[in-house]
């Protein structure tokens, strides 16, 4: 890239800086004259500044050949991960001289910061437009890396999950207080010790290199990520450590304007635990964490008694279609509350539709050695939830994911103990991936088709990808169903490698087109085992009468476990609740 695009990228600041200066100034004014107090004094705003112009270089990304350091912070996208983004994005692009830009970008989807409403309190405490912030959803990283024009920083986090594994080579500094998990690398600078918060390794960075940075929006920032993670300095919570008391009070010193600690720390933490109008899908959402292998398992910590979220109606329900959704395997739930002398309660609870699943992993937590959680039973009205309290409060999610992590390598290296519906399951031979019945159709290549082939045989087909799972679109409105049953499944056996989703969307398919019972059990004898048990559910939608009659009569044929993936969606409207339906191209026919 030219010096001169680099040049347009940052310039126009001065014009942009002098309108954002008269905002606030007229916004102070406009506090000043209502009587409100102010929250810190007038400040210029640099930061806003900063975040526009990564702003304006992002949209354009694919117009420039623009190079890019983005510093990623963490999925769960809580205050620190967030904090941690923006500042140290900030400390980069006012110290390193170069022609890659320095860009913060937010770990989630731009709809999800609402959830995060420790985040979005923060931000109106510090006046930060939330619209100036990037998030995962507007900035393609794999095609950045593919051209050459990524460097990534990680914070808050050492290690990226597996789906974005192929953006490992373009790591080249990690500042994160976790437990140290990837290996070493002479291209990648690490720094990771175990304090409270991440924001205080972050604060040191730039007081050791450049602490003419830090100003006072900054500072606030990074001030009220250590206050809220080391849950307020106190020593009972068992988060905080002498350098997070130290580098806070060095703030303290620098910018004794700051508010309040014990003020700020109980604004955050109010709006943190408000899940008022969340719907259980948005409480499992709001701070979540994965880590996956042969299983999918995702933690999300909940900001309610575990009793109360028990409660709820249509529990069961919920964290099934959460499973399926976001194709997850093993759902734990971590919920956390606090004395008024600010010591935590926590309690823990393993889901799972799977009882294989849920037993093995409630036993490894309960032997647990290296962490002792001390869980103590209670009851559950739920038949795939176990419950526990923890008597050893001091385990958060941070130090439980190792030992969740140690689980996954042993399930990986033992398999899973099979219930009855595996066996039965068992009963079909497996085949080799592409090695069907006759040879796969697509070893040489797909065959060749007209147009007047597709429209007779081949139903239009749709991919939505996620990052955790696949669902997999068949239309039959107006089409006959397929003589060449090899050909999807051959399809199927090349395009998945993962958990997915097939949906069958069945508007107005003719009855006199229906197949035999013996053609369908042709077809699903021929299904390579490993589609049979990634598939982790069948969708019928619009499904008339006699598709319903003509399951019911496949059943006995078919094995008990996979029968029990097959589900009946009345309409769109609830197969959006499920999947993301807005990407999906659906013929105009079946929408009507």
């Amino acid at each position: 890239m030219g010096r001169q695009t680099v040049r347009d990228l940052r310039g126009g600041h001065a014009l942009a800086a002098s309108h954002a200066r008269l905002k606030a100034r007229a916004r102070s004014r406009l506090r000043r004259d209502r009587g409100a107090p102010e929250m810190e004094p007038e400040m210029e705003p640099e930061m806003e500044e900063f975040l526009s112009s990564c702003r304006r270089a992002v949209q354009d990304w694919d117009q420039t050949k623009a190079r890019f350091h983005v510093v990623l912070g963490n999925e769960a996208c809580d205050v620190d991960s967030m904090v941690c983004s923006l500042v140290y994005a900030y400390f980069l692009s006012k110290t390193v001289r170069s022609e890659t830009l320095a860009v913060p970008l937010l770990n989630i989807r731009q709809s999800e910061l609402v959830l995060r409403s420790d985040n979005v309190a923060l931000l109106r405490l510090i006046r930060l437009p939330p619209d100036l912030l990037l998030f995962r959803d507007q900035l393609d990283l794999l095609a950045l890396h593919r051209a050459g024009r990524l460097r990534l920083t990680l914070v808050d986090h050492n290690l990226l999950p597996s789906s974005d594994h192929s953006l490992e080579e373009a790591v080249v500094e990690v500042i994160d207080h976790h437990l140290l998990e990837r290996e070493p690398s002479p291209t990648c600078s690490v720094t990771v010790e175990t304090v409270g918060s991440c924001a205080t390794l972050v604060t040191e960075r730039i007081l050791q290199e450049a602490p003419q940075v830090l100003d006072q929006q900054a500072a606030q920032l990074l001030y009220a990520a250590v206050v809220l993670d080391c849950v307020n300095m106190a020593p009972l919570a068992g988060k905080v450590t002498p350098k997070d008391s130290r580098l806070a009070a060095a703030l303290e010193r620098r910018f004794p304007a700051l508010p309040p600690r014990g003020a700020l720390f109980q604004t955050l933490n109010q709006a943190k635990f408000d899940v008022s109008g969340l719907s259980t899908e948005q409480m499992l959402l709001k701070d979540r964490k994965s880590v996956s292998g042969s299983l999918n398992l995702a933690v999300s910590v909940l900001y309610v008694a575990l009793e109360v979220f028990l409660q709820r109606p249509g529990l069961e329900d919920d964290l099934s279609d959460f499973c399926v959704k976001f194709g997850v395997d093993l759902l734990l739930l971590m919920t956390v509350s606090f004395t008024e002398s600010q010591e935590p309660i926590r309690e823990l609870a393993v889901y799972s539709p799977n009882t294989a699943c849920r037993e093995e992993a409630s036993q490894y937590l309960e032997e647990a050695q290296n962490q002792t959680l001390r869980l103590c039973p209670i009851s559950s009205l739920h038949p795939h939830l176990t419950a526990y309290r923890q008597g050893n409060s001091l385990v958060s999610r941070k130090k439980l994911l190792p030992l969740l992590k140690d689980f996954l390598k042993d399930w990986d290296e033992h398999g899973c103990l099979r219930d009855a519906a595996d066996e039965d399951e068992s009963a079909v031979p497996p085949t080799p991936v592409n090695s069907l019945v006759d040879g796969c159709p697509l070893d040489d290549g797909p065959p060749h088709l007209s147009a007047a082939d597709l429209q007779d045989k081949a139903p239009p087909r749709v991919w939505w990808e996620s990052r955790t799972s696949r669902e997999s679109v068949w239309s039959h409105a107006h089409q006959p169903i397929p003589a060449r049953s090899r050909y999807i499944v051959g399809t199927l056996d090349l395009m998945v490698s993962e958990n997915y989703l097939l949906v069958y969307l069945c508007s107005m398919a003719p009855r006199n087109k229906l197949p035999a019972i013996r053609w369908l059990h042709q077809c699903y004898m021929s299904i390579d085992r490993r589609l049979k048990k990634d598939l982790k559910a069948l969708l019928v939608v619009h499904p008339a009468w006699y598709i319903k009659a003509l399951v019911t009569l496949v059943k006995p044929f078919i094995s008990d476990k996979f029968s029990k993936k097959i589900r009946f969606i009345q309409n769109l409207q609830d197969l959006s609740k499920i999947i993301p339906t807005d990407r999906l191209q659906i013929p105009d026919a079946i929408r009507r």
